[in-house]
């Protein structure tokens, strides 16, 4: 059945429901301060309730700027890192710049997608009195953390420059632990007072807080409902000219925004495995490159000044040249590489607080390592590589600290012996496999991402496109499927129909994932 339908049957049984049982309480119901009809209830703190396909539409169909199009990735993306929902930050952000036709007192120039003040404030049509933010993403930022302090989110307040320097002119710099905020880490948020934490945990509570107006909230809760008229499910392909090309438009996506970079090369699908795993305990940026290049993408991330520190992992050497610019910079360079692949993923696992549980993967098969790959990134485990025979002296030592040690293959990718003699060494040891790769993969889905919203599908036979797969993974919370030809495997689809799959993203061009593939997946989730 057609999935509108059924949301308008929903819709008319719950309707109909209400009228035939006038007693009926809703438990998400509360009552207005000034005894007005009680409204809904609209968390501001959650899942994504929306799809960056149809924040698309939706802004679309009411004429919005372009550019207010053209920043929904950046809305979502941003709001899921933070935990907050993109239905709110969007359809808030509509409705204070009017879908960026900006018709009050700001322009696009400010950077500023919804009206936010100094931290000294002052009057609503007063340029001077908001916020110029450098960027949209620092402006998305301020505005999603703005919105989780207000409802009260774990992890908040965070340490914000703007307000601290602020606190500091008006002579109240004492009043102001900066050391307690930074554990939280920052934000660009200029109004960040600890004063509105947890003040407002619902969208319809915003009324007559962020702003003056009592039915502000709800005009938001409004624009929401609408949004959700819009299809929901889709599917996004991220393909570039090249691998890493592709690389950029995942990086972009996934919105990882650090002072830490991890550079590894893009013709070696173990370091950057290893890169990633990096990149995830050190919560940096993962970059590819050719050995001795630097791609514009880099080059960028340096030259805007966020960049502090640079690893370097495997074989992925930089030109001197560059190197010499890293310094007169100030940056940090920092090369992790052993003698092998091997030895170079046991010096990323030392690293590692936590080597209670390891993951052992083969380092000369890429498929299985990057299916896995996302579970060690959002599980906090370690992942070592092994020929499939024989273990490195260094990664013994990381395997011998360890508690539990989970297999991925089955014994022709890595010897029964290896999972026996593990065994015997006190370990608890586990094996995850399938008959072929694709198995393998969707078996590593149905066991570690059950209800998931997301999944991110790659070629099985070229790891090129995938290879930046692991950070949108982490970033989304979700599995990465591996594919083969034109058709769906009957346990991918059925992993898909169990699932209320939000968004499936594909990684990389036709001649990775076909574009009949690509139909018949969206046929699938939006039947």
């Amino acid at each position: 059945m057609n999935k509108k339908i059924k949301r308008f049957l929903s819709y008319l049984m719950i309707f109909s429901l209400l009228i035939s049982i006038p007693s009926i309480s809703l438990a998400n119901e509360t009552t207005n301060d000034n005894g007005s009809q009680p409204t809904t209830s609209t968390p501001i703190i959650g899942k994504p309730t929306t799809t960056i396909y149809q924040m698309k539409q939706w802004a679309k169909s009411k004429g919005a700027n372009q550019l207010f199009i053209d920043l929904a990735n950046d809305f979502y993306n941003i709001s899921l890192a933070r935990g907050v929902d993109p239905a709110v930050t969007y359809t808030q952000s509509a409705k204070e710049t009017n879908f960026m036709k900006f018709t009050g007192v700001l322009d696009a120039s400010y950077n500023n997608p919804c009206g936010m003040k100094n931290s000294a404030g002052g009057g609503d049509y007063d340029g001077e009195a908001h916020k110029r933010f450098n960027s949209w993403s620092d402006g998305i930022y301020a505005q999603v953390d703005h919105l989780a302090l207000y409802a009260g989110k774990s992890g908040y307040p965070k340490y914000s420059a703007d307000l601290h320097n602020w606190y500091l002119e008006e002579g109240n710099g004492n009043s102001y632990n900066v050391t307690a905020l930074k554990r939280n880490g920052t934000t660009t948020d200029p109004r960040h007072f600890s004063s509105i934490f947890g003040k407002c945990p619902t969208v319809e509570s915003l009324g007559a807080n962020w702003a003056p107006s009592e039915t502000y909230g709800e005009d938001i809760v409004k624009y929401m409902n609408e949004l959700y008229t819009f299809p929901y499910s889709t599917v996004i392909r991220y393909a570039g000219s090249d691998r890493y090309e592709t690389a950029k438009l995942i990086n972009k996506a996934a919105g990882v925004y650090s002072s830490t970079a991890i550079i590894s090369s893009g013709q070696s699908f173990p370091d950057t495995i290893i890169a990633s795993i990096l990149a995830g305990q050190l919560e940096g940026k993962l970059f590819i490159n050719k050995p001795n290049t630097v791609t514009s993408e880099i080059n960028s991330a340096v030259e805007s000044g966020s960049i502090k520190t640079i690893y370097t992992v495997g074989g992925n050497a930089l030109p001197n040249s560059f190197k010499n610019t890293l310094k007169s910079k100030g940056i940090e360079l920092i090369n992790l590489v052993g003698p092998n692949r091997y030895d170079t993923s046991a010096l990323v696992a030392e690293k590692s607080d936590n080597n209670s549980k390891v993951i052992l993967a083969n380092g000369n098969i890429f498929a299985d390592s990057l299916s896995m790959t996302p579970v060690a990134l959002q599980n906090d485990y370690s992942l070592v590589l092994t020929d499939g025979n024989r273990i490195t002296d260094s990664v013994r030592k990381v395997l011998n600290n360890a508690k539990e040690v989970i297999i991925v293959g089955g014994t022709n990718t890595i010897s029964a012996s290896i999972g026996d003699n593990l065994k015997k060494s006190g370990k608890k040891v586990s094996r995850i496999s399938g008959t072929d790769r694709y198995a393998t993969s969707i078996s590593i889905a149905n066991s570690y991402f059950k209800n998931t919203d997301f999944v991110l599908t790659a070629s099985g036979n070229n790891y090129a496109d995938a290879l930046m797969g692991t950070t949108l993974s982490n970033r989304l919370k979700a599995p990465i499927i591996l594919v083969n030809g034109d058709k769906l495997s009957n346990s991918q689809i059925n992993y898909l129909e169990s699932n209320k799959i939000n968004t499936l993203y594909i990684l990389g061009g036709n001649s990775s994932i076909s574009k009949k593939l690509e139909s018949n997946i969206k046929s699938l989730l939006d039947k």
